[in-house]
């Protein structure tokens, strides 16, 4: 009796036609309009590779689809893949791994297993987090162990220039070049020498890239509007929610602070030039200690809540007062009503520029979308101090510093 064809569960035919596809009209449409110019990655046949990169915009995944020669599956935040609407077309087309924000459980580990026992190459943005400030996140979510688990060759590219050219802070895009190379290759033998440490400081050594590094000027009319985002807390007077922007300008209604921002990505402050983290990384130092201070202080805001059940069915509700204290996170509205205490939520993270995303035990899971001007990295790093606090309380509580807030 002839021997049946076993078919891959993951690795289809299909995907090569539809990674060309992407290459040859999605990804160079987005190439042509942020002037990309990147370093090919070249696939032996029959050999797998883990492509780390580094991740400073929303469309970094299509740089990387450019450069790839051959059907590559990216690891995605799990509220894309399971959209309704075009999260069927990414399963069928790419066949993207969801994955919570910032979680790597078992499951999406299978899945990675699969993909590798039958030849297909995997993307990765180990730092979970397109950056806020430009630098690398100080926290990756163990790509080291994943090297190890894979053992697969492991390719190190870098992007450079979105960062300058569409930062998550901004409202709107500058015009610049955007460039892409490979930093290190990893190879099946190296990775069997190295320890998990010196695997972890090996990639985090090569994801670091300066968008400073390249000098260029990244131009538009608006090029600080949104900066309000990132520095939420004015550096000068410690007060909050004080900041506006204005074409170039960011400056506090409450005191004499002003800052320039320039071309070239930096900040001018009584006539000296900060590059963007020299002024927000203090700064969430400066807050996290106000937050202390001002233990029962509520936020409050209106928003849209999208609320999800399982992998298809969502439903958006508009006019959705949310509140946020110590004791946990409330959204109310005509027909919603969640009161979630710190101890039920076992997760939260951002999603693209303006939403919240919250995994609580016993409730679905919440897509909360603000308003343009306002900052959800203010919010991400309020609910990572209040966590702490109701983990370990105020005696007992140590500062978490920018190096455990930012992104």
């Amino acid at each position: 009796m002839a021997k049946k064809l076993k078919l891959n569960k993951e690795v289809r035919l299909r995907h090569h036609f539809f990674a060309w596809l992407n290459r040859t009209v999605v990804a160079n449409i987005i190439r042509s309009k942020y002037n990309f110019k990147g370093e090919i990655i070249k696939k032996r046949r029959h050999t797998p590779q883990l492509v780390l990169v580094n991740h400073q915009s929303e469309l970094d995944p299509f740089f990387v689809y450019y450069v790839y020669k051959a059907p590559i599956y990216v690891v995605a935040n799990e509220q894309i893949t399971t959209n309704p609407f075009y999260g069927p077309l990414l399963k069928a087309f790419m066949n993207a791994v969801p994955i919570r924000k910032g979680t790597m459980d078992l499951k999406v580990i299978r899945r990675l297993k699969q993909i590798v026992s039958e030849n297909g190459s995997i993307l990765l943005f180990p730092e979970g987090n397109s950056t806020y400030d430009g630098q690398l996140c100080f926290h990756l979510h163990n790509p080291g162990k994943l090297v190890k688990l894979l053992n697969i060759e492991v390719v190190i590219y870098n992007l450079q220039g979105a960062y300058l050219s569409n930062p998550r802070w901004s409202r709107f895009r500058k015009k610049g070049p955007t460039y892409g190379l490979i930093k290190r290759v990893i190879t099946k033998e190296e990775i069997a020498q190295y320890s998990l440490e010196e695997l972890e400081t090996i990639i985090k050594e090569n994801l670091d890239v300066n968008p400073y590094e390249i000098n260029t000027p990244y131009k538009g009319s608006k090029i600080a509007e949104g900066l309000q985002r990132l520095i939420f807390f004015c550096p000068h007077c410690h007060h909050l929610d004080t900041l506006e922007t204005n074409e170039n300008i960011i400056h506090c209604q409450n005191c004499s602070f002003k800052g320039v921002y320039d071309e070239f990505g930096y900040l001018t402050i009584n006539n000296k030039k900060y590059m963007l983290h020299e002024v927000s990384r203090p700064m969430i130092d400066e807050f996290e200690k106000y937050l202390l201070k001002n233990i029962k202080i509520q936020f409050n805001e209106n928003v849209a809540t999208k609320v999800c059940w399982g992998k298809r069915r969502r439903r958006l509700y508009e006019n959705i007062s949310f509140l946020l204290n110590k004791d946990g996170l409330s959204l109310i509205g005509k027909k919603i009503n969640f009161q979630i205490p710190f101890n039920k939520i076992i997760g939260f993270g951002c999603q693209q520029k303006a939403k919240l995303v919250i995994y609580a035990n016993g409730i679905p899971t919440l897509i909360i979308r603000f308003e343009k001007n306002i900052s959800i990295y203010k919010y991400y790093i309020v609910l990572q101090i209040f966590s702490e606090l109701a983990k370990k309380g105020e005696e007992n509580y140590e500062l978490l510093t920018h190096t455990n807030l930012s992104f």
